[in-house]
């Protein structure tokens, strides 16, 4: 299934090794009369086994949402459902300034609503500020 994600995630270092933040991750489709949207909101942890800083895993636990919009008739029926989510995912920090870096990263979240799993991946760049 294809659709369009996004990321934002703030953090604050804990040691040379270690993040600490929150993430908020989103996927949204569209199929004809049919929106389909995720999203998780964790909590994170960003490890850097190697002094340099460059390479990085990411893992975390939050809370899901999923909404379905569907237009029939011209009235739009919607219903929203919330869960559990988890991100696992890898960066790489090249540094473009002091204090930015162009980080590719891909993440892969998964969200459970009451039994039923069903998640999406994220592969992009993105921009680091330390």
């Amino acid at each position: 299934m294809g659709g369009a994600t996004g990321v934002l995630a703030l953090g604050g270092t804990l040691s040379q090794r270690f993040l600490l933040g929150a993430s908020a991750n989103a996927w949204i489709r569209r199929d004809g009369d049919v929106t389909q949207t995720l999203g998780a909101l964790s909590a994170i942890v960003g490890f850097y086994p190697f002094p340099r800083r460059h390479f990085h895993l990411l893992g975390g636990l939050g809370a899901s949402a999923r909404e379905v919009k569907t237009k029939t008739a011209g009235s739009t029926v919607s219903g929203t459902e919330y869960g559990t989510a988890a991100i696992l995912g890898i960066g790489y920090d090249f540094r473009i300034a002091r204090n930015v870096s162009l980080t590719p990263f891909a993440n892969v979240i998964g969200v459970d609503f009451h039994g039923q799993g069903t998640g999406f991946t994220q592969v992009g760049p993105g921009i680091t500020v330390h």
